[in-house]
């Protein structure tokens, strides 16, 4: 699923958001569980890292 950058600030958080909506919206049974997980291994941080993450967690309750 492609999804576009998010908004300034929160660039890792916003396609982890629009992707488990989109899960949700397209045939998801009532009460299923989404996980997004986000990789930015080349994220603009100023200390050492390997990875960079963002995992969010979105149901149909």
């Amino acid at each position: 699923m492609a999804v576009d950058g998010g908004r300034a600030g929160r660039p890792h958080r916003d396609p982890a958001e629009r992707i488990a909506q989109q899960c949700l919206k397209h045939g998801r049974p009532s009460g299923e569980v989404e996980v997004v997980v986000v990789h930015k291994p080349d994220a603009p941080i100023t200390v050492p890292f390997d990875d960079v993450t963002v995992t969010i967690t979105r149901s149909r309750v």
